[in-house]
């Protein structure tokens, strides 16, 4: 499956995300390897720089995951990846901090709780009045 190929120790991978970056002059600042997603904080010169990115990354990692398969996996990313303009200085630091306990979790050094999902049906539930 895929998600080896998102393995926090894959060397591959992340050289492919910074060669990828340095064709458009975008600037890497983390990358987060987490099994089944990636996490990539980076600056990036303009939009059109940005699209051309993600457009030749996907492409090679659909490439290379279907090597690593065995078959071809075109369409595998069929949605557009989750994106989100930061601000510097606490925007930023807390997700760098995020990052790294996503890096913690993914290599095993930590385990989150999971929520569950009554748990967050109950969040947004209003208290019963009791008489």
């Amino acid at each position: 499956s895929g998600s080896k190929f998102f393995n926090p120790g894959n060397v591959s991978l992340e050289s492919m995300i910074y060669s990828h970056a340095a064709k458009y002059k975008i600037k890497i600042h983390r990358i987060s390897l987490n099994w089944s997603h990636i996490h990539i904080i980076f600056m990036i010169p303009s939009r059109e720089a940005y699209n051309a990115f993600i457009r030749t990354l996907t492409a090679a990692m659909v490439r290379a995951i279907s090597k690593y398969v065995g078959k071809s996996l075109k369409g595998i990313f069929d949605l557009r990846p989750y994106t989100r303009i930061l601000e510097w200085g606490r925007d930023y630091r807390n997700v760098m901090n995020y990052h790294d306990l996503n890096d913690l979790e993914a290599r095993g050094s930590i385990k989150r709780p999971k929520k569950h999902k009554a748990m967050k049906k109950s969040k947004n539930k209003k208290p019963e009045k009791s008489t």
